[in-house]
């Protein structure tokens, strides 16, 4: 949604304004910076820091949480395809990705593990299961996954503590959601209202970012 120019009627309330960001990972977080950024440029001003409300989803969901503290979509844009390593908006794999306690070589064999445990347990039941049994089997046995989140999280809290952004949702001048999803009920979640109203914004922006495959580290209530 477009912040409108339109001006209200004095008896009638100021509607609001969405900016709302989907995921894609780094691919999609760019192509979402390069839009705004050239209508930033088209409007000649900062609209993209003109909404009242920002709403994100994954890699949208790390945007959403730096326009909502009042970073430029410009600056971000310029970190990134002019590899400013310097800049706290230029982001590298390692910073977002991290590998999963006791590294690659353990997390392999705790896959392999899984995997040979859900055909041991079929054959000691004499049973020849389905693939679809195996998934389920296995899916309920295996490891959180190889990576972790982590490294995306402490990222996020270094880079806002450098630039004085605030951690927590409550603290900001704007109105910021974060999406989600209870990896083990399927409920959706929206971080920054109700009960999570007062989360830590890092916290949810990467449990939005996690995929069941990886390790999401702030708990089932805070996983995708």
């Amino acid at each position: 949604m477009m912040p409108s120019s339109t001006s209200t009627q004095p008896n009638q309330p100021r509607k609001k304004t969405a900016l709302v960001l989907a995921g894609g990972g780094i691919t999609g977080f760019l192509y979402e910076v390069g839009v705004l950024t050239a209508l930033d440029e088209l409007a000649g001003r900062a609209l993209s820091n003109d909404f009242d409300i920002y709403v994100g989803t994954s890699a949208g969901a790390v945007l959403a949480a730096l326009l909502g503290n009042g970073a430029h979509a410009a600056e971000i844009f310029a970190a990134m395809t002019q590899n400013e390593s310097g800049s706290p908006f230029y982001f590298e794999s390692r910073d977002i990705l991290g590998v999963g306690p006791g590294g690659p070589l353990r997390m392999m064999g705790q896959f392999a593990r899984a995997t040979f445990g859900t055909l041991g347990r079929a054959l000691r039941a004499k049973q020849r299961p389905s693939f679809a049994q195996m998934f389920a089997d296995f899916q309920e046995h295996h490891p959180p996954g190889f990576y972790s989140t982590e490294a995306l999280e402490k990222t996020l809290c270094d880079r806002f503590s450098v630039l004085g952004y605030s951690h927590q949702f409550d603290k900001l001048s704007r109105e910021l959601f974060v999406t989600g999803t209870d990896i083990d009920t399927g409920e959706h979640l929206v971080f920054g209202a109700g009960e999570f109203a007062d989360s830590h914004i890092c916290r949810a922006v990467a449990a939005s970012c996690a995929i069941p495959i990886r390790k999401c580290t702030v708990g089932p209530l805070r996983s995708v």
